[in-house]
């Protein structure tokens, strides 16, 4: 008995006698006769064995095999005896290309080893992409309703930016010739929730120039100018991770990380060319004196929070939760996906009523499968059945998955199959790894450059605070740690560096102004004037995220949950982490110590030297 090659595939009693193989043909090609069909001519002995197999067998079906599968079938019509012979069945134009091929070429002259496999059925792809660009519309309205509240006019200006940054980005995914995928319309969700960051940058910078008595014309022009360089530094970060991604990830993760990267260029590009464009446009038409009564971040100058006033409380919180984190992933709480151990993830959907994951199990375990989970999948009527590696020949996975079928496909649906083999597992352990290393590596560098060492360390213990604390967020939550998780921790690593050269950025600045002011009460001020922009962007961040976690549809939404989680404390270690740092280690370098100079708008302050 062998099998179609078809979904679902369908079997043929078929007596295996070679009347003829690909060194046998001298042509094969495609043609037209009412219907596609293959013409081909044998060679010498070849034709005269058509012949007589043909004179003898009218009327019975003839295959074409390949790696024992039935490509096609044909029925004998009579005697072929020139040698020149016409294959026709029920295939259309593409299939009597691909057939020709075959019978040309034949199989290949070394066994096919499948390393690893992703199958889709239609019906799921098509609601998944849906579900995505649901989630991208979702965002992009929530990001322009809550510009358009904080910021009025100039938030319809960041909005209209925002829309030709969308249309651009994809105009370039178009260009370059890549289908749209699923993956790729993730990436371009948190791209919307990246974009006005560079707005807010801007708007801000505006804001404190007009409140320190600019006018407001000058106000645009600084504002523009002294945000280029945060701007730069910011999206060089993220684009580091994607880079690394790119280039050391499987295909998803690297669309992914390609729309990631485009959206950042075209909002740098969009930034400086039409959000500029249109505010000065704005400034012409309008003629205003002063920023629009729209303009409502000024709400968080009245906070001026004491950061570092709590600094140790922090430290030593995040202490105790670290060793908690810890302890889970030591006893092995953190759950490795099929992409690290090998093995096979099926989704089913009961064909009726809902799943029982006893009988499941009990079915597999009985057809001598080595069954790892099967777990509730959404909904009660879908289950994920997780099969271990099955290390008994080179496509073992592959013929478990086989007989899982056989097995269950009278009562449940197969809707997605994923296969990883030991190879390619560990192979992906070890891709996984250098591109994490590297990544970060990376990043530290560009801090190191740009910053100096002092500010490189505070950056690093950040980082590691944000990754190690979204591995515990795994752990706790269970969700699978595969390829997938491994993109979140680098795209959290490259936010969570963002946000921190924003506050960085200003700590800088500080540091050269008000050389007399006590460090604690610098980096208070500094956390405090770039307050309204880290939360206003986290918040479209997260924003975007939570569209894409709520409408993205299952199987998106562990990775967006990931981002969410990892944004968040981002943000937060950007405040209480990566600015205490600097105390902590007296990182304060030697041209910035006291001396001559201003003392600063708070350095009267006391009891908050720490």
């Amino acid at each position: 008995m062998l099998y179609s090659a078809e979904e679902p595939p369908e079997g043929y009693l078929v007596r295996q006698e070679d009347l003829f193989t690909a060194v046998d043909v001298a042509s094969a090609q495609p043609a037209a006769d009412g219907e596609p069909v293959v013409e081909f001519v044998l060679k010498g002995e070849a034709a005269d064995r058509l012949a007589a197999f043909t004179r003898d067998n009218a009327g019975r079906t003839i295959a074409i095999l390949l790696d024992d599968q039935v490509i096609s079938t044909s029925q004998i019509q009579g005697a072929i005896t020139d040698g020149v012979g016409r294959l026709s069945g029920d295939f259309d134009a593409q299939g009597a290309a691909n057939i020709a091929r075959i019978v040309a070429s034949g199989p290949l002259p070394a066994p096919l080893t499948i390393i690893e496999e992703r199958s889709i059925e239609p019906a799921l792809g098509t609601t998944s992409v849906a579900t995505v660009v649901l989630a991208l519309v979702a965002a992009v309205a929530a990001v322009v309703a809550f510009m358009t509240f904080f910021y009025g006019i100039l938030g319809v200006i960041a909005s209209l930016s925002l829309f030709f940054n969308v249309l651009l980005t994809f105009a370039i995914l178009a260009l370059i010739g890549l289908p749209i995928s699923l993956s790729m319309i993730a990436g371009v969700v948190l791209t919307v929730g990246l974009a006005v960051d560079a707005s807010v940058l801007i708007f801000e910078r505006m804001r404190e120039e007009t409140k320190n008595g600019r006018a407001l014309r000058d106000a645009v022009t600084v504002g523009f100018g002294r945000a280029r360089a945060t701007v730069y530094d910011s999206s060089a970060t993220m684009l580091i991770a994607v880079a690394v991604l790119f280039l050391l990830s499987a295909t998803p993760v690297r669309a992914f990380a390609l729309a990631v990267g485009i959206g950042l260029l075209a909002t740098i590009f969009t930034t400086f060319t039409v959000t500029r464009r249109l505010v000065r446009a704005w400034l012409r038409r309008s003629k205003p004196t002063h920023l629009p009564k729209g303009v409502r971040t000024g709400i968080f100058d009245r906070l001026n929070l004491r950061f570092m006033a709590v600094r140790n409380v922090v430290f030593l919180a995040t202490a105790a939760l670290s060793l908690v984190i810890a302890g889970l992933l030591v006893v092995g709480e953190l759950r490795l996906g099929i992409d690290f151990t090998g093995g096979a993830a099926v989704e089913i959907q009961a064909k009726s009523g809902t799943v029982d994951l006893f009988d499941i199990s009990a079915r597999l375990a009985d057809a001598g499968i080595n069954v790892q989970s099967v777990d509730t999948h959404g909904s009660a009527r879908r289950a994920l059945v997780r099969l271990s590696s099955q290390g008994e020949g080179e496509n073992a996975e592959q013929t478990s998955v086989l007989i899982a079928r056989g097995e269950l496909e009278d009562a449940y649906d197969f809707r997605r199959v994923e296969v990883v083999g030991p190879a390619i597992s560990g192979e992906l352990i070890d891709t996984a790894t250098l591109g994490s290393v590297a990544g970060l590596l990376a990043l530290v560098a560009y801090i190191w450059i740009r910053f100096e060492w002092h500010f490189a360390i505070g950056a690093v213990i950040a980082l590691a605070h944000d990754v190690f604390f979204t591995l515990g967020f795994l752990a706790i939550a269970n969700i699978e740690f595969n390829i997938s998780a491994v993109a979140a921790l680098l795209t959290v690593a490259g936010y969570s560096l963002n946000d921190t050269i924003v506050v960085y950025d200003r700590i800088r600045e500080n540091l050269r102004h008000f050389k007399r002011m006590p460090l604690p009460i610098l980096i208070d001020d500094a956390i405090n004037r770039t307050l309204s922009r880290t939360l206003l962007t986290s918040a479209t961040t997260l924003i975007a995220l939570a569209a894409l976690a709520f409408f993205g549809g299952e199987a998106i939404r562990t990775f967006a949950l990931t981002l969410l989680f990892g944004v968040a404390i981002g943000t937060i270690s950007s405040i209480y982490i990566a600015g205490p740092i600097l105390i902590l280690f007296r990182l304060r370098p030697e041209r910035y110590r006291p001396g001559k100079g201003g003392k600063g708008p708070v350095a009267e302050a006391t009891g908050a030297n720490g």
